[in-house]
């Protein structure tokens, strides 16, 4: 006898099957859309990674330069002078000029260690790179000069940074290349940061655990679980919120850009993307302008222990803010010391040195300014006129007419000369406007555009249109008269009042 249950049993077997069949054409479904619409997604993101990084990547300030200054066998000048010069380009005064940026002086003679720069339009034989000068004097004009004790006739000397006009997105950066960081600098940042990265392909499961593992065992926050391709892409491409959709997106471009870039593009791209730093409402992105910032160096000249400081500010600049937290900042430069001793990277006195060593950065947090408000409006209008909003945030560097010396007599000889004005003609509210122009080159050597000496509002010089009258005339005239074959002055009347003269 077939019992009930027995009948129903292919019934139920049945079901299940359809069941089963339905759930995994379902899920095959639901896996080829998630697979059609992840790849859309990345093509979407792949698009965007190459039109950000094989573009211009960053808005760079244009570094506006003053004159780049000559010297020439019999030339008249002042040794006093030219050490001012130096001084205001950040020289600093020794007794023997052993380092780029120092310089010695005597009563006849100036040794400057000149820092390397790239200067424009050099000729033949003319280097970039960091080099010795020496000027001897004799009564009052130069007698000899030397570039590495070779002996030239004429030699030039570093032009001084008047300012940086940083874009509207208020990130200020210079640009280095890779092969000008110093390999410490490198091999530190990888150590602390990421040590796989010359191995992994943009995600490191196994820098996470072993970041986790130091972590616990220095019992506090020493390494990161971030490979430096995901904090590139978070930097570059994306905000700081911490949501899973932010760090998907994070790990699924760091796999795209690693696929696109070599190992060495990305790291130089972090290095110059890299946020180390806040100046007031600017901020200090990459290590080039980060050593100009907390020490007043480029990157080549960074000692041991500054290299760790700067390091050191990758994981929170605020947080280690040499300033404001000068115990915060050497606790974490010596940890990283430590490491970088562990690591051979420093020897046992090259360590016992760096860690014993004080906080070496710059008085003053304010980047020096140079104050010349009222000559760099003129550069600003030329450089609309001559450039595009585009090209003017790509690291121009302008180099100016602009003479310091100039500069600070046409400031003094207005100071003087309108106090005497105001006595004279007992005036209290009298105004200035003046130009000091190459005569030879048509270069602005110096411009004052109010009686107060640095002041950045209304430019007399550039924005006061007043008629001049016709005291004008006579020089006209004149200019015309001297070269008679090209014009030929005749009088032609109209209505018996206006005369004037036919140009042919």
């Amino acid at each position: 006898m077939v019992t009930k249950k027995n009948i129903n049993k292919p019934q139920n077997t049945e079901k299940q099957q359809s069941w089963l069949r339905w759930f995994f054409i379902s899920s095959a479904k639901l896996l080829f859309a998630l697979a059609f619409v992840l790849a859309i997604f990345t093509i979407y993101l792949d698009a965007k990674v190459q039109k950000t990084f094989e573009g211009q990547r960053w808005q760079v300030p244009a570094q506006i330069y003053g004159q780049i200054e000559w010297l020439h066998l019999g030339e008249s000048k002042n040794v006093t002078q030219l050490a001012k010069l130096l001084k205001l380009n950040g020289y600093q005064k020794v007794f023997t000029a052993n380092s780029p940026g120092q310089f010695a002086q005597s009563t006849k003679r100036l040794v400057i260690y000149r820092r390397a720069f790239d200067f424009p339009n050099n000729k033949v034989g003319e280097s970039n790179d960091a080099v010795k000068l020496s000027i001897e004097f004799d009564k009052g004009k130069i007698s000899q000069l030397f570039i590495e004790n070779n002996p030239v006739s004429a030699l030039k000397l570093e032009p001084i940074l008047l300012a940086r006009l940083v874009p509207d997105n208020k990130e200020d950066r210079v640009l280095i290349a890779l092969e000008g960081v110093p390999s410490l600098l490198l091999d530190t940042l990888l150590l602390i940061e990421d040590r796989d990265f010359y191995h992994h392909k943009g995600i490191s499961p196994l820098g996470i655990l072993r970041a986790l593992y130091s972590n616990v065992l220095a019992g506090r926050t020493v390494q990161g679980g971030s490979t430096l391709t995901q904090q590139l892409v978070k930097n570059m491409f994306l905000t700081r919120e911490k949501t899973l959709t932010r760090k998907f997106k994070e790990a699924l471009m760091a796999l795209i850009i690693e696929v696109r870039y070599s190992k060495d593009q990305l790291l130089e791209a972090y290095i110059n993307e890299v946020y180390l730093g806040q100046h007031y409402a600017h901020g200090i992105y990459g290590f080039g302008l980060a050593a100009k910032f907390y020490f007043g160096k480029s990157v080549e000249q960074l000692s041991h222990e500054q290299v760790a400081l700067l390091v050191a500010q990758v994981k929170g600049p605020s947080y280690y803010d040499p300033w404001r937290h000068p115990d915060r900042a050497k606790n974490r430069r010596d940890l990283i010391l430590r490491l970088m001793f562990e690591q051979n990277l420093l020897s046992v006195l090259e360590f016992e040195q760096a860690v014993t060593a004080p906080l070496t950065i710059r008085t003053q947090r304010r980047f020096k300014s140079q104050n010349y408000p009222a000559y760099l409006q003129l550069v600003k209008s030329e450089l609309s006129e001559q450039l595009s909003s585009r090209q003017q945030k790509s690291g121009i560097r302008v180099f100016t007419g602009f003479s310091h010396y100039s500069q600070q007599l046409l400031e003094h000889s207005v100071s003087r000369q309108l106090t005497t004005l105001e006595k004279q003609h007992q005036q209290k509210d009298l105004q200035v406007a003046m130009i000091v122009t190459d005569i030879k080159s048509a270069e602005v050597r110096a411009l004052v555009g109010d009686k107060q000496s640095g002041y950045a509002g209304f430019n007399r010089a550039l924005h006061v249109n007043r008629p001049i009258g016709s005291l004008i005339k006579p020089v006209i005239y004149l200019a015309a008269l001297e070269r008679y074959e090209q014009y030929n002055p005749y009088r032609s009347c109209i209505r018996r009042t206006a005369c004037y003269f036919h140009i042919p």
